[in-house]
């Protein structure tokens, strides 16, 4: 098993089967989404915080549960749900929190977000 650890400027890579995730399919991505989004979903007190111009709580749950349930855009889902939990006082469980850090491993980081350009382990 390659365990190695490579150091690219400030970016380490870790080549090891143990984040080869061939475990998880597409059916563990959803539920895992799905299980983070549930969590969100029943902090509705947090609504109150949403801006009044921008999309409400409501319909951003419900388009976050259409990318996951109906057009499988598993990779757009989770970054919204990371911008929500970023921007709102919304909390996740211990097990909320692996399924999350599980995603964004499985998923290498990727993402549109300059803020977590340094974690793209796509050049590794």
């Amino acid at each position: 098993m390659d365990t190695n650890i490579y150091f690219l400027g400030n970016h380490s890579c870790v080549h090891s089967e143990l984040l080869s995730f061939k475990h998880m399919t597409f059916k563990n991505t959803e539920e895992n989404l799905v299980f983070i989004l549930n969590e969100v979903e029943s902090q509705r007190e947090i609504s109150k915080s949403f801006p009044e111009h921008m999309l409400g709580f409501d319909e951003t749950i419900a388009r976050i549960h259409e990318y996951i349930e109906e057009a499988g855009e598993y990779a757009l889902a989770y970054e919204l749900m990371v911008i929500l939990l970023e921007t709102y006082e919304f909390t996740i469980s211990g097990l909320g929190a692996v399924k999350l850090l599980e995603l964004g491993l499985m998923m290498k980081f990727k993402t549109t977000r300059e803020i977590v350009s340094q974690f793209n382990l796509e050049n590794c």
